[in-house]
């Protein structure tokens, strides 16, 4: 499937769940709360993301002027459009940062995820009419 053709698959899916999604939901207030990042926040992310790649393309994304301008102005030591050090030279960036996640949702599986279960059962009790002793 070519790329054009699959952004506008999953741009016809995400449409479709969100018309359906808009069809009688359980609180039309959180309903709009919960989907109005995607209907703003959507167009504004594929515009920027569309002018990054255009600018990184004509220019390369260690050469793109607005770097320079940042670099300058922030008194910064390289070029902070210059996102990975591999064109520098370190061919195991992309393995470095890929751990760096790793380690990151590790940590936050081992430190978060018994008060995700406390916050999800207190949720299910007070959908139930229960109410926790302590006020939850």
């Amino acid at each position: 499937m070519s790329r054009p053709r699959l952004l506008a698959c999953l741009g016809l899916v995400v449409l479709t769940a969100l018309v359906v999604s808009s069809i009688a939901p359980y609180d039309r207030a959180t309903w709009l709360m919960e989907v109005a990042p995607v209907l703003i926040g959507a167009p504004v992310h594929i515009a920027l993301h569309a002018l990054a790649l255009i600018l990184g393309g004509a220019y390369t994304s260690a050469r793109v002027p607005l770097g320079f301008w940042l670099e300058g102005l922030l008194a910064l030591t390289q070029n902070p459009s210059v996102r990975s050090s591999a064109p520098k030279g370190d061919p195991w960036d992309t393995q470095s940062d890929m751990f760096m996640a790793l380690i990151g949702a590790v940590t936050a599986l081992l430190t978060l995820s018994r008060l995700q279960d406390r916050q999800i059962e207190r949720l299910s009790v007070s959908e139930a009419g229960v109410t926790l002793p302590g006020g939850g």
